[in-house]
């Protein structure tokens, strides 16, 4: 699901550290970042903090996906008309394995066209483009999608997907995000924590940020950590 574009100047002001920087004589390029973590962990609000900041206005448009693109699977096509709560993925049981194995190849073929007819086309328009979550995080909560096992064939499907060029990975003490979201017992929330906190070395280009700070501090690491790879990549923006 595309979430409305977002252009506005607003935000920190570490961009002005480095006056120049992003600035551009040659063809600019667009840029795709995964934003991972538990639910509560704040993904939503940083998204919308760091897209109104000063690093959204260098680049010519800014997009965000919710999940995934959304072009055959549509979340509930296997729900069964069972009254399916979106915001307690955790109370359901997993299904079997032949089940899993076929929503892992739809949303194969999902996060697969969805890049090239949705993603790709935006980031040759210089769009700054955000996943708020990617198919990566099956790895980490297999329960949320209610898939049972198939982690090699998991491991396989990340592997020839098309991929954000940049990962962060937001963090907050279990808690912390308990307070914020009660779904999850103690147990359950550290395993998950665990669980992403591994994808930091699964993930080329990833960082790991502790939300639990104010929210601008938590957007100025992220922009940082964005500039330096752009840097380093020699990516010039308009």
């Amino acid at each position: 699901m595309l979430l409305s574009p977002s252009n506005t100047h607003t935000g920190t002001n570490v961009l002005q550290t480095k006056p120049g920087l992003l600035s551009s004589r040659s063809r600019s390029t667009g840029l795709v970042v995964g934003i991972l973590g538990r639910d509560g962990c704040g993904k939503s609000t940083f998204i919308n903090e760091i897209v109104a900041g000063q690093l959204g206005r260098h680049f010519r448009k800014t997009a965000t996906f919710k999940k995934m693109p959304a072009i055959f699977y549509k979340g509930a096509i296997f729900n069964k008309n069972e009254g399916y709560h979106f915001s307690k993925p955790h109370m359901y049981k997993e299904r079997g394995r032949f089940a899993s194995f076929l929503k892992l190849n739809l949303l194969l073929l999902d996060f697969l066209f969805g890049y090239w007819l949705k993603v790709f086309p935006l980031k040759l328009q210089a769009q700054l483009i955000f996943y708020d979550r990617y198919f990566v995080d099956v790895l980490a909560d297999p329960l949320r999608y209610r898939i049972k096992g198939n982690e090699l064939y998991i491991k396989f499907i990340h592997f020839i997907l098309p991929k954000p060029d940049l990962w962060i990975i937001l963090d907050l003490p279990t808690e912390v995000l308990l307070k914020r979201k009660q779904e999850l017992n103690y147990e359950m929330a550290e395993k998950l924590r665990t669980k992403y906190l591994q994808l930091r070395s699964f993930l080329p280009n990833s960082i790991v940020i502790n939300n639990e700070q104010e929210i601008e501090n938590t957007v100025e690491q992220a922009t940082l950590f964005i500039m330096d790879y752009l840097r380093k990549r020699k990516i010039e923006l308009t």
